[in-house]
This record gives structure tokens, sequence and C-alpha cells, in this order.
């Protein structure tokens, strides 16, 4: 190795680490002052944030303080009307017991009303009225042009009905609260928001009650706050200042001041929208189209400072109380948040430069441990380096031995061509050297009719892209070898990544001898299904003649009646015509048997969807008159009717049919008394199951695990072909993806067929 590997490895790290020293000092000088900004830029977010949030609380403090006084008077007065109410109800009903029999009735009422009469005050607004429930007629009133007048129609501003709601009110309670808007005494033309208390005098089936203005139970409240804030707010630089809406149209005297510590001269002015800070902004109209959308917003602006002429930036809270129209304020000025930072500028300018000094101090101390390291570890880096190249050497060798050598071919792919194979390549394909893969596409080695059915290069295309997007693609391809021979192959692609890029490594198995034996396989279940089809059509012509007996016998006897009738002189028009109907519906019914035979032996090529239980009903069609001769009973009433499969019915029948004429079998030649096959479908977790049953002994355990091998029987020569079993399961297994398995249940053999109800409208 370079005697200068040896300075390389030492002075070019040493140099770099300077480099780098150099670099992150600067770095850090510019993140550092970076850091500052940021630094001023989160205090001043702080800043601004605590501050809102501190303003924001005191105008809601204030806000709950006014709610809580407000419920705290309402119950008050709440409390004093039902008190009134109720000790007046209570007199009336005393005076009721004394005088309903001493008083005519209109002499008692007009006693009791000017009881009731007594207890209002002119033109006060707390007042007693009273209500007829039977007509809706005002019988007390402080507004005298309601007096005899029917409110049954009278409706608030918000479409309460002030008469209809107190008497459905009062069919459930005997007493009530209720809001709603009405007219005072002096303003008959509007209504303002008031709390009613009322309950029914039952003798004369009234509704008395008393209520109070809200405004005027909350003047108090007001008064007080507005003096209370006007006082005692002290700090003139973090106050609170309220202001009422007069007119949400806005302009000159939009509002009037009610709070303002700072500027006490305002207090009771009116005050304009068009007022401009000197920036030219008009806040006022700002903060007040605000309220109108969000009943609370935050604005920024210039205002004088308090006790100074100086102009100050500011930013206030505003909140809408709408009960009052109120707008509560709080606020505060920028000038704390400039001190606060020029007080953090110098400690954050000695922290710069602390963290500068420690940066430098640390970065030649690493330096010098660095040249020491650097200098002693050269020589067993140097000699590891040897190390690794050679053993990169040798790999390479080992890599290129296994590529010779492999068994299966191999050649790499770049840019659509060949550019390299291996020594299997060039026999498999009768190469005269390895020149004859390069520059080939795949086409150039390959027939032109290709078994697959799609286009060649789509195909190609499709998975040369799956390859290089997932990293390997598998499909078969047919080639052709130079003499001209076609063989067959699996391909497996795989990315490999290398120095020059992205290639694709292409491993070809020759699969034509795996192919032939493949191929010979199917030929002989192809045999086998012949066998099958043969050996059912036997049974079948056997099932025609049992099917047939009874109505030949019965044509048979017919065609004897009529003879004997014509030799006797007997035949008339009216029997010979009953013969022909009887003869032509015995025909017929052998005409309907063989089409049913027919039908079973058709070939479904598509699937269908068909009921269970019509297939298992259509084979007892086939069978029943061989059963029947038997003397064998069949039971199919534990078949589901509901359930249905997507597959070939004729198929299935096939199976069926196996499957029952082995039962019939075994149960014939072990003559068994009373003989019976039971069937039964069911579904069970998502399975279609159909179970065949028999009582004739079952099957030995010593052969039961060999039944649906071919060609295995247990009748005796020339009576079973031992195919049914192995072609039922063939059928079950690979054209229903389902399996059949049987064992031994009580006194007989239970053959159970499984399919998956998933299939099920696919």
């Amino acid at each position: 190795m370079d005697k200068n590997l040896y300075f390389r490895l030492i002075f070019v790290p040493i140099i770099i680490i300077l480099l780098t020293i150099v670099f992150i000092t600067f770095y850090n000088i510019i993140e550092l002052e970076k850091s500052k900004q940021q630094s001023i830029e989160k205090m001043t977010k702080n800043f601004i944030e605590q501050n809102k949030q501190m303003v924001y609380d005191k105008v809601h403090q204030t806000v709950l303080d006014i709610d809580y006084h407000r419920e705290q008077n309402l119950n008050l007065s709440k409390s004093d009307m039902k008190e009134k109410v109720d000790l007046l109800i209570n007199a009336l009903n005393n005076n009721y017991k004394y005088n309903k029999n001493r008083k005519t009735t209109k002499e008692l009422k007009q006693e009791l009303l000017h009881l009731i009469n007594s207890q209002n005050i002119k033109n006060s607004n707390n007042y007693i009225f009273v209500l007829d429930i039977q007509n809706g007629n005002v019988l007390v009133h402080n507004i005298k042009e309601f007096i005899g007048v029917s409110l049954r129609d009278k409706k608030d501003i918000n479409e309460i009905s002030t008469f209809q709601s107190k008497v459905d009110i009062l069919k459930t309670k005997d007493s009530a609260f209720q809001r709603l808007f009405f007219e005072k005494p002096n303003e008959p033309n509007k209504q303002f928001e008031k709390i009613v208390y009322f309950k029914k005098f039952k003798p004369y089936n009234w509704i008395i009650g008393t209520g109070r203005y809200l405004d005027e139970n909350d003047k108090k409240i007001k008064d007080n706050f507005i003096k209370k804030l006007n006082t005692i707010q002290t700090d003139l630089q973090n106050y609170l200042f309220i202001s009422r809406i007069d007119n949400f149209a806005g302009g000159d005297e939009f509002s009037t001041m009610l709070v303002m510590p700072n500027k006490k001269e305002l207090i009771g002015k009116k005050i304009s929208d068009k007022q401009q800070d000197i920036k030219g902004k008009y806040y006022r109209k700002e903060y007040f189209e605000a309220l109108k959308k969000n009943n609370e917003t935050y604005v920024e602006y210039w205002y004088k400072k308090s006790n100074s002429n100086e102009i100050g930036k500011k930013l206030s809270y505003f909140y809408l109380y709408k009960p009052w129209n109120w707008v509560i304020s709080a606020g505060f000025y920028f000038e704390d948040l400039e001190k606060y930072i020029e007080e953090n500028e110098k400690i954050i300018a000695q922290e710069i430069k602390r963290k500068l000094e420690n940066t430098v101090y640390v970065s030649l101390i690493f330096l010098m441990i660095a040249i020491v390291l650097f200098y002693t570890f050269a020589k067993n880096i140097t000699k590891k380096l040897q190390k690794y190249i050679n053993q990169i050497a040798e790999q390479k060798s080992t890599f290129s031995s296994l590529f010779e050598n492999t068994t299966d071919g191999i050649m790499l792919f770049k840019d659509g061509f060949f550019y390299d194979c291996n020594s299997a390549i060039v026999n498999m394909f009768k190469f005269s050297s390895k020149k004859g893969c390069k520059e080939k596409t795949f086409i150039d080695l390959s027939p032109s009719n290709q078994y697959d059915s799609e286009d060649l290069f789509l195909f190609l295309e499709k998975n040369i892209l799956q390859c290089m997007k997932s990293g390997s693609a598998h499909f078969e391809w047919s080639f052709l070898k130079t003499n001209g021979e076609l063989f067959d192959t699996e391909v497996t692609m795989s990315k490999i990544i290398l120095d020059d890029g992205d290639i694709i490594h292409v491993l070809i198995k020759d699969v034509s001898e795996r192919k032939k034996l493949r191929e010979e396989s199917l030929q002989k279940d192809s045999i086998l299904i012949q066998q099958s089809k043969m050996a059912s059509m036997g049974e079948m012509i056997g099932n025609i003649a049992h099917q047939w007996r009874q109505p030949l016998n019965a044509l048979g006897l017919t065609i004897q009646k009529i003879k004997m009738y014509y030799e006797e002189d007997m035949l008339s028009q009216e029997e010979l015509d009953k013969a022909v109907d009887k003869s032509k519906v015995l025909i017929t019914k052998m005409s309907t048997t063989i089409d049913d035979f027919r039908n079973f032996f058709r070939i479904d090529k598509t699937k269908q969807q068909f009921n269970i239980k019509d297939a298992i009903q259509d084979t007892m069609g086939l069978v029943d008159a061989s059963l029947k001769n038997h003397h064998i009973f069949i039971d199919i009433t534990k078949t589901n009717n509901d359930i249905d499969f997507l597959g070939y019915k004729n198929e299935l029948e096939q199976v069926l049919l196996n499957l029952i004429n082995n039962a019939k079998d075994a149960l014939v030649e072990n003559n068994i008394e009373n003989p019976k096959i039971s069937i039964e479908s069911f579904l069970k977790n998502n399975y279609i199951f159909i179970e065949i049953q028999d009582n004739a002994g079952g099957v030995s355990n010593e052969i039961i695990a060999n039944i649906f091998d071919p060609y295995f029987t247990t009748k005796e020569q020339g009576k079973g072909t031992g195919i049914g079993l192995y072609m039922s399961k063939m059928i079950i297994q690979n054209n229903m993806s389902g399996n059949i398995t049987v064992e031994n249940k009580l006194d007989g053999a239970c053959f159970s067929i499984k399919l998956n109800q998933e299939k099920i409208n696919e």
C-alpha cells in the first residue's frame, strides 16, 4: 500500500476537522444570532399572549360579577313577588270562604277585585294583575287601557302568547315564573323584558300575578358598578373602561362613556365611531363592527397615556355585554415590552459570548486529541484496509464462480437488452459462446406465438416494471434454442443495484420435463373422469329401468283392457277415450324421466347460484324408484330450505348420486333390516354442510383412510370401478373449493361435504 496513505489518513482528517471547527464556529454565530431574534420574538409573543389573557380575564371577571349580582337581585325579586302573590291569594281565599254564603257572587267578586286594586300604585311598574281564564279578559291591571280587554290574541316581540302561555303552564302547575316582554304603564308603545310570577285563584278561575321589569331591577346594580369602577381604579395604565351602545347603526353619538378612569372628563359624554388615532385608524368603528358580529374582539391602536402627552401603542379587548348593551373593555400598552426586551438582550449577548468561547476551547482540545488518535491508529487502519481489499477480491472470485457454475441459467439485463450470461445459458440455448446472448432481447430469443394470450411486449413491460418497482417478478416463458427447438421455462427477475446503476438479474429454469409430467397427470385424470361418467351411465340405465317399470306395467294393462273390451263388444267411445288419455299420461311420465336423466348428464359451463335442497330433491328423483325397489327409506326432512350456493349444480348432483348409490349398495349387500338413508344440510361458522348417513354398519377402520383413493373398491369383481368416491372428492375440492370426509357414526357411515358459504353472490 502507498506510504503516502499514512499521511493522508492523519492530515486529511485533521484538515477536515479544522475546516469543520471553523464552519461550526461561524454556524454557531449565525445560529446564536438567529436564536437571539427567536428569543425576542418568543418574548414578544409571550408578553402579548399573557397580557391579552390578563385583560380578557379582567373583563370576564367583571362580567361574572355583574351576572352574579343580577342573579342575586333577581332571586330576591322573585322571592318578594312570590311572597306578595301568595299572601294576596291566601287573603282572597280567606275572604271568599267567609263571604261566599253571605254575599252574591257579583258582590263578592267586586269586593275581591277592589282588594286587589288597592295593592297597585298608580303608574308603578311593579303591580298586581288579574286575568279571567274563561274569556281572557283583564280584570285588574296598572295600564288602564288593558282593563276589560281580552288578551287571547296578544303576543310579545318573541311571539310568546301573553295569556294562553300562562293557561297552558297552570294545567300542570299551581304557580310559575315566566319571562316575556310587556309594555310599561308610562311607556305603552314599547315592550320591555320582565319576569312574572302568577298563580291560579281557583274559586273564580282567575290568574293572579305580579312582575318586575328587568331593566328597572338592574338599575341599582348598574349605578353601583359604574360608581365603584370610576372610584376604585387607581392604576391608570391598566384599567377597565365601559361604554353603553345607544345606536347600533353607529354615528357621532353611537355610544355613551360610563367608566373611564384615564379620562374622567369623558364620563357621561357621547362618543363618536369616527374618532381616529395618530395613524388614522378608526379604532372605535373597528371594534364596534366586530362586536356586532362576534360579540368580542381585540383591537390595536395608538392612545394617549395617563398624565402625559405621550402617545403609546395599545392593545385592548372589547366585550359586548348584551343584556345591558355595555361594551366592557381593558387594554395594555407595549412600552413594558420594550423595557423587558432591552434588559434581556444584554443577558442574551453575554450568553452568546460565553457559548462561543466554550466552542473554541472545546474545538482546540478536540483537535489535539484527534491528532494523537489519528497518528496512533494510522498503521492499524491501513492494515485493516488491506485485509478488506483481500476479502473483497476473494468474494468477487467466489461470486464469479457461483455465477459460472450454477446449473440454472443466469443473464444480466439492462435497458431492454441482455449483456452477459453464464455457461448454463450457453448450453441451454446452444450458443457457441456467451456472445450469443449479448445485445439480445426477450423477443429475439422467443417464438412469436407465446402461450400467454397477452401481447408479448405488453406482458414483458408489465413484469419488468413490477421488478423495478417491487424488486422481483416471476412468470412462465417459452424460449427458442439456436437449433429451433422450443423449451418452457420459469423466469425469475430480481433487481440488483451495481455501481453503474440498477440492472435485472434474470434466473431461467428449464421446466419442459416438469410440464410434460403435469400434462401426463392431467391426461390420467381425464381418463378417470371418463370412466366415472361411464360408471354413472350404467347406474342411470338401471335407474331408468326402475323408473319405467311401473308406467310400462300400467300401459300394458291398459292395452289388454282395450283388447278385452273389444272382444266382448264392450268397447265404447268413452272407454276408448279414457284408455287413450291414460296412455298419454303414462307416456309423458316416461318421457319426463328421460329428460331428467339427460339433464343430469348435461355439462355446466358457467357457475350459477342454486338452492342446495333443490339439488338434493332433483337427485332423489333419479334414484327414488331404485330405492323403493329395495325398500330403502330416505329421509330429507332435515335439509335447510334457505341455503344457496354459487357453482355447478350438475356436478354436485353427481357427487350426491355417487354417495346415495354407495349407501344403497352397502344396505343391499349387508341385508339390513329397515334400511335407511338420511340427508341433512345446514350452515355452521360460514360454511355449508351436507351430510349423507346410512345404517349399513359403517366402513371398516382398516380401509376408511383409503376409500377416496383411485381404483380402490370393496365391491366384488365387476361390480365397482373404485373411481366414484375419488371423482367425488376431485369435484368437491377442485371445482367447488370444498372438502369431503367420511366417519362412522352410530350404526353407519356418514359422508360430510363442506362448502365455503362466501362463494355465494360473488
